[in-house]
């Protein structure tokens, strides 16, 4: 009968321990914090007033965009009462 573990089949051994996966993952993480670090300093923010501007446009869009889908609704909605 075959054993369950993948790692026991037929007497082998794992090429690799689980304490070096460890290792090893824990290097590649503290490898990537160190690289968002480094490209965090890269990053330009916005200021506060070019985030106030732009937030303002959305929201003005996003208003002239809900009174055209509402008249085009209504538009719809009068042709087909008309047509019924």
């Amino acid at each position: 009968r075959a054993p369950v573990s993948k790692t026991g089949g037929c007497g082998f051994k794992s090429p690799h321990s689980c304490q070096y996966l460890d290792i090893l993952a824990m290097k590649k993480v503290s490898e990537f914090v160190k690289e968002v670090k480094s490209e965090m300093t890269k990053v330009t923010w916005a200021t506060r007033k070019e985030t106030m501007t732009t937030t303002l446009a959305v929201f003005v869009m996003v208003f002239i965009a809900a009174l055209f889908f509402l008249l085009i609704d209504w538009i719809f909605s009068s042709l087909i009462k008309v047509i019924l």
